[in-house]
């Protein structure tokens, strides 16, 4: 028999033990929530448990929809207003019950929106299949789930609907993009700031390309969305361009992040609207690739000046040659040509450390 959940007239309001009643909307009411923790876990259990028995039926009437939405703003109001810096929310969820989140709810309703012909073809969810990602954004800001995300099959399965989209050639819609693209965000900061011990940024993006969504993901981005959207994608952008091994092994030509830069870089893949701050930033990476290409004994020996082409085998002319302290790839033999060639190296000036945001400046030689 289904047991009943704690969710009445509103589902944003719980009764706790001794009839009081919070609103999970604020942050007070998640905390009082947590801070019941035997009742918060059972209670959240118990709503799980009831949304996979009714997602076992063939067809879902609106009393259905609406058991699943309330335990889909359970999980995503208890994740967004826990704090993120303590490990709050595990005191009022089981870590075994976020395993059951992913695993037997939002992996297998991904995999059924994906083959929906109604998204392979326009690439909108309505507002019942779209509640399924909100959860997923917000744990993606804290550790345990994001580490049970990234080490089972959620960015796979997310990759492939994306993917799904008239066999690949076609975007979601500007909301789901910024759903996925706050999960990368998200993700990508707890893994390398959270996670105990810390990953490096070259194992998350790493993980990211296994799974194929990196790939995606690089597609996704270019979809114009909201105005903040730019600083925190180009963060994510910058961090990817510091990667430099990943990026010599895994976007070089015949590769499938490699080829895809490429094709939106040229205009054949992304968004057919442009997002200009973040084109900017996929073509620099297309530049950097490029210039980490292996080279061939005689350009090793003979290496040239980046604006005037002037070269030299001489050890003498070699050590002279002035390094650019921004991306510590291209070479100048004098200051002013460095000067002269920044309106076009910039284009693809990548820096290897780098900050969001940050304003282009003709950089030191070193």
């Amino acid at each position: 028999m289904m047991m009943t959940s704690h969710i009445h007239q509103s589902r944003y309001r719980v009764t706790l033990p001794g009839g009081r009643k919070v609103d999970i909307r604020t942050q007070e009411g998640v905390h009082a929530c947590l801070k019941e923790s035997a009742f918060c876990k059972d209670y959240v259990s118990t709503t799980l448990q009831d949304a996979i028995q009714i997602r076992q039926k063939a067809e879902l009437d609106q009393e259905d929809k609406n058991c699943l939405t309330q335990a889909y703003t359970l999980m995503h109001f208890l994740s967004l207003n826990a704090d993120t810096n303590t490990n709050i929310l595990l005191e009022g969820i089981r870590e075994s019950d976020i395993h059951v989140w992913y695993n037997d709810i939002a992996i297998d309703e991904i995999k059924k929106l994906s083959t929906k012909p109604s998204w392979v073809l326009t690439g909108i969810l309505d507002i019942f299949e779209e509640s399924v990602l909100n959860p997923c954004t917000t744990l993606a800001c804290h550790a345990v789930p994001v580490a049970i995300a990234l080490e089972g099959e959620f960015f796979q399965v997310l990759a492939n609907f994306i993917r799904a989209r008239q066999g690949g050639s076609s975007l979601p819609a500007p909301m789901i993009c910024t759903q996925i693209n706050s999960i990368i965000f998200w993700s990508l900061s707890v893994a390398t700031t959270r996670f105990d011990p810390c990953w490096s940024k070259e194992k998350y993006f790493d993980t990211l390309e296994s799974s194929g969504m990196l790939e995606q993901f690089l597609r996704v981005v270019t979809v114009p969305q909201f105005p903040e959207s730019d600083t925190l994608m180009s963060n994510v952008l910058d961090t990817l361009a510091s990667c430099r091994d990943l990026l010599s092994k895994k976007f070089k030509k015949g590769t499938p992040c490699g080829d895809t830069l490429r094709a939106i870089a040229e205009g054949k893949d992304g968004s057919k609207t442009e997002r200009p701050v973040i084109m900017q930033r996929l073509r620099g990476l297309v530049g950097l690739v490029d210039m980490m290409k292996p080279m061939d004994d005689s350009v090793l020996k003979s290496q040239q000046c980046g604006h005037c082409g002037k070269s030299g085998t001489s050890k003498e002319f070699q050590l002279s040659l002035l390094l650019c302290s921004r991306c510590r790839l291209t070479r100048y033999c004098s200051k002013e040509c460095q000067r002269a060639d920044w309106k076009e190296h910039k284009k693809n000036c990548v820096p290897a450390t780098s900050k969001p945001g940050a304003e282009q400046k003709p950089p030191a030689s070193t």
